[in-house]
């Protein structure tokens, strides 16, 4: 299984609010094999945003988990069809790039990480897939990255 998969990509969906959408990306990953307990999941994209948050300038949210319930490596991309309220300084996301790591692949999270990070701080980039609505194209743009 890749890392990325057409089916996670998610767009045209609402969120009442983060843990909301935490919950929505967690039922897709649970029907996927990505991951083993949604409850899990949750708590641990949780404990990550309480470290720190997620959320970067432009909308764009970063969310990651590493923890037991994760079975294999994978991302997500949401475009929320609403900015999301995100943190304590109330800023707020409708694009969001969720990694989820299994315990212990320190090296796959950092990879994942540092390789989203790197293509979001691309002005082009960003401004390419900041304007995508289409989860063809947005598999497409990620997919790219990814693989290189």
């Amino acid at each position: 299984m890749a890392v990325l998969e057409k089916n996670q990509i998610i767009t045209g969906e609402k969120f009442e609010n983060k843990e909301a959408l935490f919950k929505y990306v967690g039922k897709i990953a649970l029907e996927n094999g990505i991951i083993d307990s949604v409850d899990g999941f949750v708590e641990g994209l949780f404990e990550r945003e309480h470290e720190m948050s997620t959320c970067f300038e432009d909308g764009i949210a970063i969310p990651h988990c590493r923890n037991a319930s994760v079975k294999t490596a994978a991302i997500f991309i949401v475009r929320s069809m609403n900015a999301v309220e995100w943190d304590a300084q109330h800023n707020q996301a409708d694009f969001i790039v969720l990694l989820a790591v299994p315990m212990g692949e320190n090296d796959t999270h950092i990879n994942l990480l540092s390789c989203v990070a790197r293509k979001l701080v691309d002005e082009t980039f960003k401004k390419k897939i900041l304007a995508l609505t289409d989860a063809g194209e947005l598999y497409l743009s990620f997919n790219e990255v990814i693989t290189k």
